[in-house]
């Protein structure tokens, strides 16, 4: 499904303009962009100043009409390339800001625009109040993301992170997390998703990435060794009852089942040679820092009396004993998704 808020702006030369037939934008009087349709789609292009052109979708066009649109081009620091966009004016309506006037670019009116349009719709086909997508506006040139409280309390938040993603956490924290930006992070190695934004140290001036769940537990600057874990393995799950504030060691004791696992069950592996279930327990004792190494194996054979499913039973059942002992739950949730899994589709 093509994303209808894209909006992509080029620089077309003097000749490319003056040969296309363009009609004047009729919702201000001073207005001088002009539009016309990209061909048989449901597109139109806007003409700016320095040949800059817009093309967005034309559900837009009276929204867009309304206001007035010129070029502004700026420098990268980095490379020195020059980039431009197309913004208007707009009023700012900060009372802590010096600057009454500020400037917003075409691709952030869109998704204002569209934001707005979608909470109207979404009033029109009673939806509970507790229900609608609502905008944080934390700073008034940027689009941030929008949420939505997934209870009648208003105790729990719903917040789109892109890419199809979604992350819930405490009505609580809603102050905070909306000055920030956040998105959806994948983890290549564990195919595991979290919530991250990027905040800027203080001290330092540098950005570092920030996780929502060590927000919530005020793990934040904290430079022990303290991990969270996710129980119920979600990691877009921040709800404070999901969240255990624990070490390294603990938090590799509540893993999913491993892709590979071909038994059923973390722990336990199948020799095909040798006919046997081999049940192995490996962890380390926090409190001696001595690994604790056993190992039990479960044979079988057509002329025992013991079945291949007994064996298999019988190394599950080992594997449980030596888990309930330090309370492991490796294994309990199915197996995590692969990395296809994860792809969006637009």
């Amino acid at each position: 499904m093509t994303d209808k808020t894209v909006v992509t702006i080029s620089q077309l030369t003097s000749d490319e303009i003056e040969n296309q037939t363009w009609e004047q934008m009729i919702g201000r009087s001073d207005s001088k962009n002009k539009w016309r349709n990209d061909g048989d789609s449901e597109y139109v292009l806007m003409t700016s100043t320095k040949n800059y052109v817009a093309r967005f979708h034309k559900s837009y066009l009276d929204a867009i009409s309304k206001q007035v649109w010129w070029a502004d081009e700026f420098t990268c620091k980095k490379n020195g390339i020059i980039s431009g966009s197309i913004v208007s004016a707009k009023k700012n309506l900060e009372k802590t800001s010096k600057r009454k006037i500020q400037k917003v670019s075409i691709r952030v009116f869109v998704k204002r625009f569209d934001i707005e349009r979608n909470k109207n719709e979404m009033q029109e086909d009673e939806i509970p109040s507790y229900a609608r997508w609502r905008a944080m506006h934390s700073f008034p040139n940027e689009i941030k993301n929008i949420y939505r409280f997934t209870t009648e309390l208003e105790d729990i938040i719903e917040m789109e992170t892109g890419k199809g993603f979604t992350a819930t956490f405490p009505a609580s924290f809603l102050d905070i997390v909306s000055l920030y930006i956040w998105c959806s992070h994948k983890k290549i190695k564990r195919a595991l998703v979290y919530t991250e934004s990027r905040m800027k140290d203080e001290i330092s001036g540098k950005f570092r990435w920030i996780c929502l769940h060590r927000l919530v537990c005020g793990l934040i600057g904290d430079k022990t060794k303290k991990v969270v874990d996710h129980l119920d393995g979600d990691g877009n799950n921040n709800k404070e009852e999901n969240l255990k504030i624990t070490t390294y060691q603990r938090n590799n004791m509540n893993k999913r089942m491993h892709i590979k696992n071909k038994s059923g069950r973390n722990g336990v592996t199948w020799n095909e040679t040798q006919k046997y279930y081999l049940a192995f327990f490996n962890m380390l004792n926090t409190e001696t820092g001595v690994r604790d190494k056993r190992s039990a194996l479960f044979s079988y054979d057509l002329d025992s009396e013991r079945t291949q499913e007994e064996a298999k039973q019988l190394s599950f059942s080992k594997r449980q004993e030596w888990d309930d002992e330090v309370g492991c739950t490796n294994g309990v949730r199915p197996k995590r998704a692969r990395m296809d899994d994860y792809s969006i589709t637009t």
